[in-house]
């Protein structure tokens, strides 16, 4: 970006897989560059499977820790970090238990328009309401690591499904590259992409949140980064 490294102020995306980063790292870089109104912010990407690992008992603790790690390894100080985004795949963790079936078929969750399918039905309850509880945890703290804005923003069910329609694809390496190859170097078509009245849940933080938790909003398409666009990346700049 040009800046000097006692400059470089750093807006942190942690993500829950490297697809993720792989399709969107590029397009949030150049919407940055094309839109930001401060040019001394770059972004970040980092790693980490927060509202489902089980081992990490305190939630903002694990925030701090995957901050803490990126800054390690690119030598920055901590001051250098102006601001944590989480941006996490909701995989149906909202919708009502009886939506879970069962199905012998299919050992890891399997998406359809209004139910999931799963080999045990009672573990993936259990790891929903785990990911319930831990994000209600996250929604309630606007700043981290001691004063750090903090904000959270979904896929739902997974990028997969915002990116492609399919929730549940394996070839989620070119879903990736594909998006990225589309809006690398298109600001406005990421903008709209995001801001498509079929994915949209709200144009606000609070009411996009509100919304993903009812009924089985949280097993459909839709996402709120389009929030995080319009708020960070006025379209006027």
């Amino acid at each position: 970006m040009g800046a000097n490294k006692s400059d470089k102020r750093v807006l942190l995306f942690i993500v829950e897989g490297s697809h993720d980063e792989a399709a969107l790292a590029l397009p949030l870089e150049n919407l940055q560059k094309c839109h930001s109104s401060n040019r001394l912010i770059q972004l970040g990407f980092t790693g980490g499977d927060i509202t489902t690992k089980y081992e990490a008992r305190d939630v903002k603790k694990e925030i701090e820790k995957c901050a803490d790690n990126y800054r390690k390894e690119y030598r920055l100080n901590k001051k250098d970090i102006c601001q944590i985004v989480l941006l996490l795949d909701m995989d149906g963790a909202y919708i009502p238990d009886e939506a879970i079936i069962e199905s012998d078929q299919h050992k890891k969750a399997f998406y359809n328009a209004t139910t999931i399918l799963h080999n045990r039905p009672e573990l993936l309850i259990e790891t929903h309401r785990y990911k319930c509880d831990r994000l209600e945890t996250l929604l309630a703290l606007d700043y981290v690591w001691n004063g750090v804005p903090f904000g959270i923003y979904f896929v739902s069910c997974n990028f997969d499904h915002v990116a492609c329609g399919n929730a549940n694809a394996t070839n989620k390496g070119a879903v990736a590259d594909n998006f990225a190859d589309k809006y690398n170097k298109d600001a406005d078509g990421l903008r709209a992409f995001f801001n498509d009245p079929s994915l949209m849940l709200g144009n606000t933080y609070k009411t996009s949140w509100d919304a993903i938790k009812q009924g089985l909003n949280s097993l459909q398409r839709h996402s709120n980064m389009n929030v995080f666009i319009d708020t960070h990346y006025p379209p006027n700049l």
